[in-house]
């Protein structure tokens, strides 16, 4: 499993640590090499990719925090239900960032009625 820490923030020189969680397996150490050359570019076109990358991830990260927020707001146990149903699709291993959302989950307290959506898989 690969953990990832975003240092700095909006404004700020953002980065992204990616680092091994349990046994350090060769496998894992091509795909955090993969995410740092994906996320950050190692050739000027690379750098503009990643670039949009990253606003990409950036936006599906806000969104994704907004149905969060939508989920802990709502009164109504319908609405709650179908957000949680959104939540649990966002989360799952297909998901387009998913990793990324489920670290944001996992280390705030404050989301951590959102557990409940991360799938076992």
């Amino acid at each position: 499993m690969i953990a990832f820490r975003k240092r700095g923030y909006f404004g700020t020189d953002e980065k992204l640590e990616f680092t091994s969680v349990g046994e350090e397996r060769e496998d894992v150490k091509n795909t955090i090499a993969l995410l740092e050359a994906a996320y950050y570019g190692t050739t000027p076109q690379k750098k503009i990719e990643a670039q949009i990358i990253r606003k990409t991830l950036r936006q599906n990260l806000s969104n994704f925090k907004e149905y969060v927020r939508e989920y802990q707001e709502t009164e109504d146990k319908e609405e709650k239900e179908d957000i949680g149903y959104l939540l649990k699709k966002e989360l799952r291993d297909s998901a387009a960032f998913a990793a990324f959302k489920r670290w944001l989950i996992w280390d705030n307290e404050m989301f951590s009625e959102i557990e409940q959506f991360i799938s076992e898989n």
